[in-house]
């Protein structure tokens, strides 16, 4: 009996040391686990940032494409615009300086009347000249130019209500009826509405495309120059009019005038 009391102190001794140990060892374990799991979630949520800023980004980029698109647009209509078309002899391929008159001009009267000895015109026909030849209102103008400037901006100034035709006029259109163009109000749709100096315009909606089966209906709004499926750009020449149906729900607007539209 007095040995066996003598041996469970040192016993009891030993379990404890070893449980402390263990003990200690689990805490130990416990905490490298912890760093670890705080070193993935850090890196979890650092990838998550880079993943939110590089979508933020790409939406920016994305945000500015109709814009860039639209600027470029715009400075090919002032190109276009700007282009002085020379008139030159039918014998010669140069460029005449006007305010250098040659004696032997005046003295040839083939000179005289540049297409005397020929059956082809020099000067471009009015089909092919399209809108340089236009004259543009100076409220068609302003709108074509905020239209290529900044698409974002021209929806903010103008707060264009979004339209389709509607039903009788698709009908109309695919059965080459001679009816006046109504459309109407709706979320998604291909044309924008909205009011400038007392007059309801009409324009395509900034950036949309037009596939060929939505072009057919195009027609019966703008007459359209250049079409192919695999158009790059649109060109707005001129907007459409149109005039409101009062107490209509949804909202609907009559075809006034055409407008134009080149595919580029």
């Amino acid at each position: 009996m007095k040995i066996d009391n003598l041996l469970e102190p040192r016993i009891y001794g030993l379990l404890l040391d070893w449980s402390l140990k263990y003990y200690d060892r689990a805490r130990e374990l416990e905490s490298r686990g912890k760093y670890r799991q705080d070193v993935l979630n850090n890196r979890l949520n650092t990838q998550r940032d880079d993943i939110d800023l590089l979508k933020q980004q790409i939406s920016n980029i994305s945000a500015h494409i109709p814009e860039i698109k639209s600027l470029l647009l715009f400075q090919q209509i002032k190109i276009d615009r700007d282009i002085d078309i020379p008139i030159t002899s039918v014998n010669s391929t140069e460029i005449k300086d006007p305010s250098i008159i040659d004696k032997r001009d005046l003295e040839s009267p083939s000179n005289l009347d540049p297409l005397a000895d020929s059956d082809d015109p020099i000067l471009p026909k009015p089909e092919e000249l399209n809108s340089e030849i236009t004259p543009l209102s100076s409220a068609h103008q302003e709108i074509i130019s905020e239209y290529y400037h900044n698409i974002s901006q021209f929806a903010a100034k103008y707060h264009p209500k979004t339209a389709s035709l509607n039903k009788d006029s698709i009908n109309s259109n695919r059965g080459n009826e001679d009816k006046t163009a109504v459309l109407e109000e709706t979320n998604r749709g291909n044309y924008w509405v909205f009011n400038f100096n007392d007059t309801t315009y009409l324009v395509p909606v900034g950036g949309k495309y037009i596939n060929q089966h939505s072009y057919t209906t195009t027609t019966s709004i703008f007459e359209s120059h250049n079409y192919t499926p695999d158009y790059q750009n649109i060109q707005l020449v001129k907007p459409a009019i149109v005039s409101i149906d009062p107490n209509t729900n949804p909202q609907t607007w009559r075809l006034q005038e055409r407008g134009e539209l080149k595919f580029l």
